[in-house]
């Protein structure tokens, strides 16, 4: 969660800053993509808000459809079994200090 919020503190006007840490997560995503950094900088960087809870519904479906194409093998696959809210919350409580 705290890299999700220093990602979106590089982005402004749909674009990845261009001052010194704009520049710092653009080298990283390149060397962690092997993009060229022009190729980085061309790209409009997705929003993320992490402020907003999680969204089981839509992990339900994604669930359902990748035991639809085969990926997911077992049956009794649950989102509730994958996913332990309590963490979620924990980690927003602590970053919120």
């Amino acid at each position: 969660m705290r890299a999700w919020r220093d990602y979106v503190a590089f982005i402004e006007n749909g674009a990845f800053r261009t001052d010194e840490r704009g520049a710092c997560v653009v080298k990283l995503i390149s060397a962690e993509t092997g993009l060229p950094e022009a190729a980085i900088r061309g790209i409009r960087p997705s929003p993320i808000n992490i402020e907003t809870p999680l969204n089981i519904a839509g992990l339900r479906k994604d669930l359902e459809f990748m035991k639809g194409q085969g990926d997911v093998i077992d049956a009794g696959m649950s989102v509730e079994r994958l996913v332990d809210l309590s963490i979620y919350d924990a980690a927003l409580k602590a970053l919120a200090r």
